[in-house]
């Protein structure tokens, strides 16, 4: 019975990366789970631990549990991402850990906003052929004009660390928050955004 359910499930991976297939060896993925976001997140590390997976909104606290499960996790050598967005802190913070651990990424769902400051920080990166990376500048509403500009000089920061074409830069820090800039994938290869 066991063998047949785990032929049936041959090949079926989860969205995100995680296979069903672990609870029938007996695997189960360690998760992390926002408690108090407005926008929920969960940070999973699938039973074969090569990869930690990204669900959901970059809100408070999701850098640190990104952390956490690459440190339970020290195999683990892709950060998997799906997600419409979040805080500009949040997604720097996850940025650099990132780039100082020497972290890939991979974008496996819609990659939106604060999400493209966190892809930003793999040392490689690639999407999935259907997914779609999207830009702008963050929502800056009731924010006094130091913190608005310290937060734009962080974004800025974080994409030329990423060596993000100049251009490109200018075109994300020009895009205004009620809008949403998606390049063309070839685009994105040009401008290293994309490097595999």
């Amino acid at each position: 019975m066991l063998a047949a359910a785990t032929a049936a499930l041959a090949g079926d991976l989860h969205p995100f990366g995680v296979d069903p297939r672990a609870a029938l060896r007996g695997g189960r993925p360690v998760t992390f789970h926002a408690e108090t976001a407005a926008e929920p997140y969960e940070v999973q590390v699938p039973w074969h631990g090569r990869a930690v997976v990204f669900h959901g909104s970059f809100q408070r606290g999701a850098s640190d549990a990104v952390r956490r499960a690459f440190d339970a996790n020290p195999h683990a050598r892709v950060l998997q991402l799906a997600s419409g967005g979040g805080w500009v802190g949040e997604a720097v913070r996850a940025s650099q850990f990132l780039r100082e651990r020497g972290i890939e990424t991979e974008a496996v769902g819609t990659c939106f906003s604060a999400c493209s400051i966190v892809f930003a920080g793999g040392v490689k990166r690639r999407a999935r052929p259907d997914v779609q990376i999207g830009f702008h500048t963050a929502n800056y509403n009731g924010m006094d004009p130091a913190t608005v500009e310290r937060l734009q000089t962080r974004m800025r920061e974080a994409y030329e660390a990423a060596g993000f074409d100049n251009a490109l830069v200018d075109e994300i820090m020009r895009t205004p928050f009620e809008r949403m800039w998606i390049p063309e994938r070839d685009e994105l290869r040009a401008a290293r955004v994309l490097t595999d």
